[in-house]
C-alpha cells in the first residue's frame, strides 16, 4: 500500500473486519475435542455465515465512504488488490462456499498475516514509541470482537427462527381425537 493517510486508514479498516476471524476460527476447531461433536460443527457452520456478516459490515462501510458520488467506485478500488480481495468474504453467504470453513479461513488469514507483517516490521525497526504497535493489537482486538459479536448474533437469529418455527408447528397441528 502506499505510504498515505489513506492507505493506512484502509489498511486499518482490513484488519479491524477479517484479521481477527483466525482466532475464534482456530479456537472452535481445536476445542471440538473437548465440546460435543454436534456443536462445533453446528458452531464451525456458523462461522463462514459471520465472516461474511463481517464482509458485508465492510461492505457498508465502503459504500458509506463514497455516498454521495458512486461513480468513484472504479477509482476506489483501482489500486488495491486487498480491497477487492476482502468483499469475496460476501461469497461466504452461498450454500457453496458456506460448506466449506476451511475456505473462509484461508482468506481470513491473509488479512491476519497482514497484521503479523506489520508487527514484525514494528519489531524489527528500532523507533521512538510503538504507538503502532498498540494501534495493531488494538485494532485485532476489537476485530476479534467483532468477529465473534458477528457469529453470536447470527446463533441468536438462528435460535429465534427455530424457536418461531416450533411455535408455528405446534398451534398449526391439528388435534385428533381418539
Amino acid at each position: 500500500m502506499e505510504d498515505s493517510l489513506g492507505a493506512y486508514i484502509d489498511h486499518l479498516e482490513l484488519m479491524f473486519f477479517f484479521s481477527g476471524y483466525a482466532l475464534p476460527f482456530i479456537i472452535i476447531f481445536f476445542a471440538r475435542k473437548v465440546w460435543s461433536p454436534v456443536t462445533t460443527r453446528r458452531l464451525l457452520s456458523f462461522l463462514p455465515l459471520g465472516y461474511a456478516l463481517a464482509g458485508t459490515l465492510y461492505l457498508g462501510l465502503q459504500l458509506k465512504n463514497l455516498y454521495p458520488d458512486f461513480s468513484q467506485i472504479p477509482d476506489h478500488f483501482q489500486y488495491s488488490f486487498l480491497k477487492i480481495f476482502s468483499l469475496l468474504s460476501i461469497l461466504f453467504w452461498l450454500p457453496a462456499f458456506r460448506k466449506r470453513p476451511l475456505l473462509s479461513l484461508l482468506h481470513g488469514l491473509v488479512f491476519f498475516s497482514l497484521m503479523i507483517r506489520n508487527i514484525y516490521r514494528e519489531l524489527s525497526i528500532p523507533s521512538d514509541g510503538n504507538d503502532f504497535l498498540k494501534n495493531d493489537i488494538k485494532i485485532f482486538s476489537a476485530s476479534i470482537i467483532l468477529n465473534l459479536a458477528t457469529l453470536t448474533i447470527l446463533i441468536i437469529i438462528s435460535l429465534l427462527v427455530a424457536r418461531f418455527k416450533r411455535q408455528l408447528r405446534s398451534t398449526h397441528t391439528p388435534k385428533t381425537n381418539i
